[in-house]
């Protein structure tokens, strides 16, 4: 029988893919713009100079920092609330602000150190090292404006609308087109190399990319503070995760950074190539890769954590699990996807697989000693001696009956004067590890202590309370 969430997994990942579809299409039109427009010595500094802020944006922004963001601020939402997840997706927001502003300003300070690292052999070609330079810090700020929208995109994923921030990077590429068209008839006519206008098509796209997600997020409530404490753990969870996804990425940022190096030692042309065949590559992954990532991540996460459930063997088909809140019954089936629990009033129970991993499962059919925890209580009038008594006669009991492990640890004391009682705490470990038979030496011990407190002339206390009437 099919998952009720089947339809909406697809339909999610259908809109995504729609939406990536568009957006790859359109990338490829800008791309056979830039090559019928412009010559490979302008292409070749423009995409050396936009592949300086790109690798820094997959390094930090969309790639490491969107897998850090979205379940920390989804985990957020969910446990603390709206107010608390608003203050979160504040806080990132200024914290990207003023340490990717920072790169920002740094990255336009030093553009030309960065160019020269990167594609020094420019410098052979009269005027295409500036012109690199010149792209590459009007197009630094770009960086910013996608990290931005990318906390947006992960604010409205965790919210489960995925159409509209699959469709923003769509308008990047509207608004790089248009700006770029537009500014190669107009910048010409004031002496300026029209291939400034894809520096600031970029920048145009870039900050469309981020306003188009705003109503969207203003519809669900998002409520912008200014302020900035990196001592909140949320936030501080976030940099923490970002880590290890930053060095992940790293090798790939890496090879791209040497591919891009090699091409600009080969002469006008091979830097502008090797960018389109990464472009043809980028397309049915975007396409197929995206839509799977964002709207099936239910149904991933359910399959990861039944994996772990089979591998590390939490628990297997007939035990007896309890998971606080959640669910209590003997475990019928282990899927991939889902578990099926049969619950003690017989009816049957389908639990996604990720509920045993966010949650803390007990098993009890693998405890080795049951314990017996009660609290008994004794009348006021009880004496001293008859306390006492009592007291030992139990110990003596758990001590020398065959069903009990005094060796675990045991305590019959008097622990405390209550409302209306004087209260004995009894606590003992039972040598089975059956359920029946535990319920057994329970029903035993019962009578065994109603027995003694009988012989000893004493009595079991029950709430009470005195009324005293003044008389007039």
């Amino acid at each position: 029988m099919p998952h009720k969430n089947d339809s909406l997994i697809i339909k999610s990942a259908s809109l995504i893919g729609i939406a990536t579809f568009i957006s790859r299409v359109l990338g490829l039109v800008r791309e056979q713009i830039l090559l019928a427009l412009f010559s490979r010595f302008q292409t070749d500094a423009f995409n050396v100079a936009f592949r300086i802020p790109n690798l820094l944006r997959d390094l930090f922004a969309e790639g490491a920092l969107s897998a850090a963001f979205v379940p920390t601020f989804t985990k957020t939402l969910q446990n603390k609330g709206s107010s608390a997840a608003w203050r979160l997706g504040s806080l990132v927001f200024n914290f990207l602000l003023l340490i990717i502003g920072s790169i920002v300003v740094v990255g336009i300070l030093n553009a030309h150190a960065i160019v020269q690292v990167i594609a020094g052999d420019f410098s052979s070609s009269t005027g295409k090292f500036s012109l690199t330079v010149n792209l590459t810090q009007i197009m630094f700020p770009f960086l910013l404006l996608v990290a931005l929208a990318s906390v947006a995109m992960g604010i409205l994923n965790s919210h489960k609308q995925f159409f509209v921030p699959a469709l923003a990077p769509a308008l990047f590429n509207i608004g790089s087109i248009l700006i770029t068209l537009l500014m190669f008839y107009v910048l010409p006519k004031f002496g300026i190399d029209p291939v400034i206008g894809l520096a600031i098509g970029v920048l145009t796209g870039g900050l469309m990319q981020l306003l188009i997600q705003f109503p969207s997020l203003l519809k669900l409530g998002f409520k912008y503070s200014p302020s900035l404490s990196i001592k909140n753990s949320a936030l501080q969870k976030i940099l923490l995760l970002m880590g290890p996804g930053t060095l992940g990425l790293a090798a790939t940022q890496i090879n791209l950074f040497i591919s891009t190096w090699l091409a600009t030692t080969q002469g006008e042309g091979p830097v502008t190539w090797l960018n389109a065949a990464f472009r043809l590559m980028y397309l049915p992954i975007g396409i197929f890769g995206v839509a799977v990532a964002l709207g099936a991540q239910d149904l991933f996460k359910n399959l990861i954590s039944g994996i772990l459930v089979l591998v590390e063997k939490r628990f297997k088909m007939g035990d007896w699990i309890l998971v606080e809140g959640i669910i209590e019954g003997i475990v019928e089936k282990i899927g991939f996807r889902s578990t099926t629990i049969r619950k003690f009033d017989k009816s049957l129970a389908i639990i996604p697989n990720f509920q045993f991993a966010e949650n803390a499962v007990i098993n009890i059919s693998q405890t080795t000693n049951w314990i017996i925890s009660w609290t008994i209580n004794l009348q006021y009038d009880s004496t001293v001696e008859q306390l006492k008594t009592i007291r030992n006669e139990i110990e003596d009991y758990i001590k020398q009956n065959e069903d009990y492990k005094p060796e675990l640890g045991y305590a019959v004391r008097i622990d405390k004067f209550a409302d209306s009682s004087i209260d004995m705490y009894i606590r003992c470990f039972t040598k089975t590890d059956d359920w029946d038979e535990w319920l057994a030496v329970k029903e035993r011990l019962a009578i065994s202590i109603k027995q003694i407190v009988e012989k000893n002339k004493a009595s079991f206390a029950f709430p009470s309370q005195s009324i005293y009437v003044e008389k007039k």
